[in-house]
């Protein structure tokens, strides 16, 4: 039950950011900051919420944050190439800030971009290199199909977050030896 509300309130920020760019006329750059400001305020109250909590942050959520954030303080501080770049990439820039997220905490974490901690610590690698192919995977999906709004903005994400949840499954059950 904890690890289920813990993903309801990280989606919070994603959502509120959709629903208002969904029912809120957006035709000039600055009515791109109420959104952003939203979602990064919503980033920065539900992650810390739950780190006092202990819970582990789902680094597909902490990458889709960085860019409301990092898009919160292009807004802010009147970062024109930052603006244009977020404006031109859509949600590229979201997969983009994934791969990053994917890559550091890849290399750094011992939770792996995968986000949990297995007995090994090359399995923690092991899996955290799945998600991280399939993360280069939805960003290529995204970039080949990207005046499509299903395949180029819909499905990368829901491939990204289901094949999360099937890895999770799969590393707590090895499969194919590589557990050994």
């Amino acid at each position: 039950m904890r690890k289920f509300i813990g993903s309801l309130i990280e989606s919070i920020p994603l959502s509120i950011f959709l629903i208002y760019v969904q029912t809120v006329s957006i035709d000039v750059s600055h009515d791109w900051l109420p959104p952003f400001l939203l979602a990064a305020g919503a980033a920065i109250a539900s992650s810390a919420y739950l780190v006092r909590q202990g819970v582990i942050l789902n680094r597909l959520s902490l990458g889709i944050n960085l860019y409301f954030l990092s898009g919160a303080l292009g807004l802010i501080i009147e970062w024109d190439e930052l603006n244009q770049l977020y404006g031109h990439l859509r949600a590229l820039g979201m997969l983009y800030w994934i791969i990053f997220v994917g890559a550091v905490t890849s290399l750094f974490s011992a939770y792996g971009f995968l986000g949990i901690q297995l007995s090994q610590q090359h399995l923690t690698r092991y899996w955290s290199a799945w998600l991280f192919a399939v993360a280069v995977l939805a960003l290529a999906i995204a970039i080949c199909f990207s005046s499509n709004r299903f395949w180029g903005e819909w499905f990368p994400f829901i491939l990204l977050f289901s094949m999360r949840g099937l890895l999770q499954k799969l590393s707590c059950h090895p499969i194919n030896g590589a557990d050994k």
